[in-house]
């Protein structure tokens, strides 16, 4: 899921980053801000390089000075990494959340069965105690308890 978003995340940012880059790297000739613009654009520069920029945003892993160059050719950039950073952890927790509820889910299930197994034994042990104070009971050993044996016992 983090793969598809930041997939849509990275072709977005193609148009949206990219191409104003690019634009304004034409508009540059020479010196130290086209050196600049060439590194930003080479980390930003095709499907995998961005998508793993945006990884790198997301891990909050010293993004920020590609950030603030791109911020100055593109003012809004910083709408879409807070977006992708936004939306990118809202599916991570999500995905966390489901993970814990579904193990939760799964010993909850478990301690279910256990609690019918003892349940079903301490029922059976009663059974098994009762037969045998009944037994106790049974003076004539016919296999049934008449009044009297009852009200002796």
């Amino acid at each position: 899921v983090i793969f598809f978003v930041t997939y849509a995340f990275g072709i977005a940012g193609l148009l949206l980053i990219v191409v104003p880059l690019q634009s304004a790297r034409m508009e540059v000739t020479e010196g130290a801000e086209l050196e600049l613009l060439d590194s930003v654009i080479a980390v930003f520069d095709g499907i995998d390089k961005i998508m793993y920029t945006l990884v790198q945003v997301l891990c909050q892993d010293s993004f920020h000075a590609y950030m603030r160059v791109v911020l100055v050719y593109v003012p809004f950039s910083w709408v879409y990494f807070y977006a992708y950073i936004a939306l990118a952890c809202l599916v991570l927790m999500n995905l966390v959340t489901a993970i814990m509820v579904e193990n939760a889910m799964d010993s909850s299930h478990n301690d279910r069965g256990l609690q019918l197994q003892e349940k079903t034994a301490k029922q059976n042990r009663e059974i098994k105690e009762l037969r045998i104070l009944f037994t106790l009971m049974d003076a004539d050993a016919s296999g049934t308890l008449c009044w009297d044996e009852f009200k002796y016992s």
